[in-house]
């Protein structure tokens, strides 16, 4: 890969990071805030999220142990595992935030009803 084409990965890896990652992430705490998920239940956040969490974390080491030159075929590899770990990471904010607003939920309904501040 001829250097004078690396904005175009940069660019790549800068939409994935700035854009794919917090879009997904508020879709999914949008669908948990809901409350009206098609796909599962609110108490597999955690487990969604904790898997996603640590593949990504995964994923990012093996891009970064990768350590591919610009000028190799193996790059592209390097940035599709990094562009999936950002996505993987995404989806684990989202998971977290969704689990989030379930222990909130859950608090708000244990308060005292009579009591106020």
């Amino acid at each position: 890969m001829n250097p004078d084409y690396l904005w175009v990965t940069e660019g790549l890896q800068l939409i994935a990071m700035l854009g794919v990652m917090p879009l997904l992430a508020l879709a999914i705490g949008y669908v948990a805030w809901r409350g009206k998920s098609p796909f599962f239940k609110s108490g597999r956040y955690r487990i969604i999220g904790l898997a996603s969490l640590i593949a990504s974390l995964l994923l990012f080491g093996l891009a970064h142990w990768i350590d591919a030159d610009v000028r190799s075929a193996e790059y592209f590899v390097e940035l599709g595992v990094f562009v999936l770990s950002v996505v993987l990471f995404g989806v684990a904010i989202g998971c977290g935030f969704g689990e989030f607003l379930r222990m909130w939920r859950w608090h708000r309904r244990t308060k005292l009803q009579g009591y106020s501040q």
